[in-house]
């Protein structure tokens, strides 16, 4: 029911924000959860790159398109204990800026309409999955004590 409303030319600006994300896997890499580990990618990767796919391709040719993907310092900086998110955070990056090159690329079908994409990294914010992070124990995620440093130091960005 969304495609076809992209379609119709009353649009002449269309946007799209990548914002939910997911840092529910932390720990060593090697206690990793399969299955969880592919709920994450699903969550912060699969679905914002799908959607970047279907707003280009289901809006009219006439409209401006932005998209803006939110990143995060671990799309660039390894955390231990964060494998999961950091991995996901540059994925989505990544599949962001091959997609923004996709649609610079003078092979780019005639019809791809005026799109850009942006990846904004706001920096450390103190949201929800910061707080989940530092009320973790010493034994479930070692590194705990960087995260609650943010938090002390007042480091962390407001949402």
């Amino acid at each position: 029911k969304f495609g076809p409303l992209l379609g119709e030319r009353a649009w002449q600006r269309v946007g799209l924000v990548n914002n939910a994300a997911s840092a529910s896997l932390l720990g060593p890499v090697q206690r990793l959860d399969a299955q969880e580990l592919v709920r994450l990618y699903a969550i912060n990767v699969a679905i914002p790159t799908w959607l970047m796919g279907f707003v280009v391709r289901n809006s009219h040719r006439g409209a401006m398109i932005r998209i803006v993907n939110l990143s995060s310092g671990a799309a660039v900086r390894a955390f231990p204990g964060l494998a999961a998110y950091c991995g996901s955070k540059a994925a989505l990056r990544m599949a962001g800026m091959a997609f923004a090159a996709e649609l610079e690329s003078p092979l780019r079908p005639a019809a791809t309409p005026d799109a850009a994409i942006l990846s904004y990294e706001p920096g450390v914010v103190d949201t929800e999955m910061q707080l989940a992070t530092r009320s973790k124990s010493q034994e479930e995620f070692p590194w705990v004590e960087t995260f609650r440093g943010f938090a002390a130091q007042g480091a962390l960005v407001a949402p």
